[in-house]
């Protein structure tokens, strides 16, 4: 009875501990649309620096808001449409400037053995 193999197996998404670490170094998590969220998503999870903002236009600041924050990319680690599993995922980078930033993150803070595709989807920055 003692061998008795565990059959019972849990799971935790690495979107929790990428979450955790960018927490730590100041940025918010968001959504898979750029919607500022607690928790991430088990697939995916979006990083913004608010340390970096930007004025807001007339009808921005008319709903409430004064300024937006820098919405650096996307990260997927699991989406069958961008070829990401938990084997290979799929950073998204908005900003030719945010590519290197990005690409070191997401060096220390992911597993050794997935395999990283990073994707520049605009050479502009983007806000949210």
């Amino acid at each position: 009875m003692a061998n008795k193999p565990d059959r019972v197996h849990v799971n935790i998404s690495p979107t929790y501990d990428i979450a955790h670490e960018l927490k730590n170094q100041g940025y918010l998590i968001t959504d898979m649309i750029g919607k500022i969220v607690d928790e991430p998503e088990l697939n995916v999870l979006g990083i913004l620096d608010p340390r970096v903002l930007k004025e807001r236009n007339l009808l921005d600041k008319l709903a409430g808001g004064s300024e937006k924050a820098l919405y650096l990319g996307t990260i997927w680690v699991n989406n069958q449409s961008r070829g990401a599993d938990e084997d290979n995922w799929v950073v998204e980078v908005y900003g030719r400037e945010n590519l290197s930033k990005v690409k070191e993150f997401i060096r220390k803070n992911s597993p050794r053995d997935v395999h990283i595709e990073i994707y520049l989807k605009s050479e502009k920055l983007r806000y949210q």
